[in-house]
């Protein structure tokens, strides 16, 4: 990598691979750091089994201080006792956590006070919430997530697809897995394991995703079973579409999931779609990607599309209607022949139903005038466009 261009992708690949577990503001703690030690590691290579060899015989001995020794033989002023080399730490990923830091305080002392600047070991000990699930017993009331977006599941794939296999819906993954390159949905999969039972007032959570959890899969892919198994249960209550550049590090559109196992009587069968995109406000200042926020003021005007706190849908005044239905006649039947054909979505408000009486003559005894024939017309246009034009050529002479 010899140009500017190709250390700098270089480095952003880097950056998507530790997508998930740190977040944009958390890369530098991680990345810095981690290029130190390896630059570090690359020095001391060449010098790294007389330097374990030098020690051994060190150890116990009379020599307090073994540091200049250990420093000529690798001919720079530190030295590492550790056993383990990057590679070496490569080759046991299950414990990678516990033998980097056994490899990072194998340094010598003013190595280490480099390291120990970065407070890198700090950020070691990560917790992984699909392999280490730190409250798996735990049923919550609410749970909120916002997961980072289209990250692979392959360093978590063999414990993830073990325990789909030997636990099935027993364990939190049993409706399905997605593709390696994509584990949103892993994430509401591992939050509905944690939902109380309706019985003790059941959960709601709300997630934050983007796209790819809609739609992409075919039918009977693990994304398609995962949305079955959801749908199917009656869990999900709504999808907030959400207006794009909300986010520091990305543009996308992104769509809020309100996923729950208590939903009221009016709502059960129903989702809830919300297109909420045009529901913003500029900012004055962009921060990276993010150029748009919702204000209390777009919330509150985003809440007058949806429905009451019984269930109810709240009308939007500026669409209301009104009809006047015979006396004798079923409301809802004349709703299906004259209403719902043309607007699909209308419904009667009940509340607003009143009952009158008129005498109106002119509905039964009002006949019917055909329009003239459409040659009858083309003749009299015609004629009127020859008075026009000699009108005009009057004006021109």
């Amino acid at each position: 990598m010899n140009s500017f261009g190709e250390k700098a992708s270089f480095i952003w690949s880097v950056a998507d691979l530790i997508r998930g577990p740190y977040r944009p503001n958390q890369y530098k703690d991680v990345m810095l750091p981690m290029t130190v030690l390896r630059r570090l590691d690359c020095l001391l290579a060449p010098t790294k089994d007389k330097v374990l060899e030098q020690q051994k015989k060190l150890s116990g001995g009379k020599v307090k201080n073994v540091d200049p020794i250990l420093c000529r033989v690798t001919g720079v002023p530190f030295y590492n006792t550790s056993r383990y080399t990057f590679e070496k730490l490569k080759g046991d990923p299950n414990n990678i956590a516990a033998n980097l830091t056994n490899y990072i305080r194998g340094f010598s002392s003013r190595a280490r006070e480099i390291i120990e600047h970065f407070g890198f070991e700090e950020h070691i000990a990560f917790d992984d919430s699909f392999t280490d699930d730190r409250f798996p017993h735990h049923k919550l009331d609410y749970m909120l997530a916002n997961p980072p977006f289209g990250v692979e599941w392959k360093p978590e794939a063999d414990f993830i697809t073990r325990e789909h296999v030997e636990q099935g819906f027993g364990g939190r993954f049993g409706a399905g897995l997605p593709r390696i390159n994509d584990g949103s949905l892993l994430f509401i999969m591992h939050m509905i394991n944690k939902m109380k039972d309706p019985k003790e007032g059941g959960t709601r959570l709300g997630i934050v995703f983007n796209g790819s959890p809609l739609f992409p899969g075919a039918a009977r892919s693990g994304e398609s079973e995962i949305r079955r198994w959801i749908i199917e249960n009656d869990w999900l209550a709504a999808i907030v579409a959400l207006p794009d550049q909300l986010f520091y590090n990305t543009g996308i559109y992104t769509y809020l999931w309100i996923v729950t196992n208590r939903k009221k009587p009016g709502r059960r069968g129903k989702i809830q779609l919300v297109d909420g995109t045009k529901f913003f406000k500029k900012m004055r200042k962009s921060l990276g990607n993010k150029r748009n926020e919702v204000c209390d003021d777009q919330r509150d005007e985003t809440a007058d599309i949806c429905t009451d706190a019984k269930g109810n849908p709240e009308p939007d005044p500026e669409l209301r209607d009104y009809e006047n239905v015979p006396l004798k006649e079923d409301v809802d039947e004349y709703m299906k022949r004259e209403v719902l054909p043309h607007v699909s979505d209308a419904w009667v408000d009940e509340s607003k139903t009143k009952i009158g009486y008129e005498i109106n003559l002119n509905r039964y005894f009002y006949q019917y005038t055909p329009p003239r024939p459409l040659a009858e017309i083309e003749v009299d246009l015609k004629k009127i466009e020859k008075e026009i034009a000699d009108m005009l050529a009057e004006v021109t002479e």
